[in-house]
């Protein structure tokens, strides 16, 4: 009976211990309209000691729903920190994202930005994920980004003005006075 309350023990204390390197917030990317086609959205966190692995590497992944179906076909992170981390992979539903860094006037790193590749993304797979990968280089870090999304499908407006316009040109086509020659006798 002893080794099975043992057993017990030390099987909660290892299922209650977090896990190191990988943070899944608990809070989604909430999206919203700025323009016809072009959804943003925030998002940050403070990476501290328990966020990290031994060699202060964390991922922190989020999850958000792209509000269009087809394919989005721009999408965009920006990242602002404080200085003590470092983004060593974005990752966009797996695939990664190239980064670029951001530099001020004295060329000092102060943000991060990363562009998905070619094709965008699909949006028929919702929710999205986003992971964000790096290294805390002093105690505790902060980071906040921004994400942007451009749907490559035309609005239903701009399909009603399309049909519309092709509607016109074919009526005016077909309108068109016929052209008589005259004949002389």
């Amino acid at each position: 009976m002893k080794k099975i309350f043992a057993t017990a023990i030390v099987a909660a204390a290892v299922a209650s211990t977090p896990a190191m390197a990988a943070t899944l917030v608990n809070e989604p990317i909430s999206l919203s309209p700025t323009s016809p086609g072009v959804w943003t959205g925030t998002f940050g966190n403070t990476v501290t000691t328990a966020d990290i692995n031994a060699a202060k590497f964390y991922t922190d992944t989020y999850q958000f729903v792209v509000p269009t179906m087809g394919k989005v076909g721009a999408s965009a992170v920006t990242l602002t920190f404080d200085g003590t981390l470092t983004f060593t992979e974005i990752l966009l539903n797996g695939t990664a994202l190239k980064i670029n860094q951001v530099l001020d006037g004295n060329n000092n790193v102060v943000g991060y930005s990363a562009i998905s590749p070619l094709g965008g993304l699909s949006s028929a797979t919702n929710p999205q994920k986003l992971s964000i990968k790096g290294q805390l280089t002093g105690d505790a870090g902060t980071y906040t980004g921004n994400v942007r999304f451009e749907s490559a499908v035309p609005e239903p407006g701009t399909w009603a003005l399309m049909i519309l316009g092709f509607g016109i040109v074919g009526y005016a086509m077909r309108r068109r006075p016929s052209v008589r020659f005259a004949q002389a006798i």
